[in-house]
């Protein structure tokens, strides 16, 4: 998260409830245990069940199943931003390629590059290899360009990545392919009128609430305790020890991990002195047909509705009779290397 200077403080006891949530997963209030494992020492201690902390317990099991972990959880199950985000799943950041190449240098630009794509694939390949059933669909997603600087800074980034990745390629990469469209073929080929460029490449959707339950269900599985509906209040090193506060009792690990997104800084104030973790608020609409949904031209065409600069889209997910056609998740570009997500319609 990042861009606002507002802190959030703890997670809201009542927040909105969101749509991927609809119906609760089967261990959306989860407690391994009854009561709070004061006694236990732990060799891991995670804060926070969302993708990051998901794929951390997931990750640390496979590795080795005997290694004692708590999962603490504020409120619901995998209930934070990636229960609530636009179900998309790209890698959306190739645009910041330049800017990390003239602050970090290439080799650092090339690190960030190949971490956000192999992310990309390793979800992919979790929800093939594990048959997780979470709406998980290939796509194609645009960022789309309405001025001639905005489409120029882009072409220049493209062409400087594309550059220095070709003569970095090792023997794992699989870089992805960015497609341009200009003018009129990019208004033809998105669909929105009056934009001066496009750049397409390969991404997915997906429900990321079932994503994440899957992957807690199967550290559950492997022992992992879960303790949902339990807010870490405070985190302090006692001798060799972590110790975790919370509204139920203090727990205690060799290593605490905190998986809190834009609640971290509430329990790690140093951090929040560096302004380095900034939360943002977003929002993502999803709506549901009515009964007279049936025979209108919204079933099966995609692109704008309402004012396209204003970020009004409807991109439908399933189609009529079973039919399919691309859904293209669009990204839509004001200003240079200024990215504001456009989220399709669910």
């Amino acid at each position: 998260m990042g861009g606002g200077d507002f802190q959030p403080g703890f997670p809201h006891p009542n927040p909105t409830e969101s749509y991927w949530q609809l119906p609760s997963h089967a261990i959306s209030n989860h407690r391994t245990t009854a009561e709070l494992p004061t006694s236990t020492a732990f060799d891991y201690i995670i804060v926070g069940s969302g993708i990051s902390g998901a794929a951390v317990a997931h990750k640390l099991l496979s590795r080795d199943a005997s290694l004692s972990i708590l999962i603490v959880e504020a409120r619901t199950a995998a209930s934070g931003a990636s229960g609530r985000n636009g179900g998309h799943y790209r890698p959306g950041w190739w645009f910041n390629f330049k800017r990390y190449h003239e602050t970090f240098g290439e080799d650092e630009a090339v690190r960030f590059a190949r971490l956000e794509e192999q992310n990309v694939r390793d979800i992919a390949d979790f929800v093939g290899n594990h048959q997780v059933i979470c709406d998980f669909q290939d796509v194609e997603t645009a960022d789309v360009y309405f001025t001639h600087e905005a489409w120029a800074k882009a072409l220049e980034v493209k062409s400087l990545r594309e550059n220095v990745l070709k003569t970095r390629q090792s023997a794992t990469d699989r870089w992805v392919k960015h497609e341009t469209h200009n003018g009129a073929a990019a208004q033809s080929y998105i669909g929105i009128p009056g934009i001066v460029g496009a750049v397409t490449y390969p991404a997915h959707t997906q429900n990321p609430y079932l994503l994440v339950c899957h992957m807690l269900q199967m550290s559950l599985d492997k022992g992992l305790n879960l303790q949902t509906n339990t807010t870490v209040t405070r985190v302090a090193k006692v001798h060799d020890k972590w110790n975790v506060q919370t509204d139920r009792g203090t727990v205690q690990a060799s290593r605490v991990i905190l998986a809190t997104n834009g609640y971290t800084n509430a329990l790690h104030p140093g951090l929040a002195a560096t302004e380095f973790l900034t939360p943002a608020r977003a929002q993502v609409a999803a709506v549901r047909p009515g009964s007279t949904i049936d025979g209108s031209p919204a079933e099966t065409e995609r692109g704008p509705r309402g004012h396209a600069h204003g970020g009004l889209l409807h991109v439908p997910s399933t189609w009529p009779q079973g039919r399919r056609r691309r859904a293209i998740p669009l990204s839509v570009r004001r200003r240079p290397l200024c990215i504001r997500p456009i989220y399709p319609s669910i």
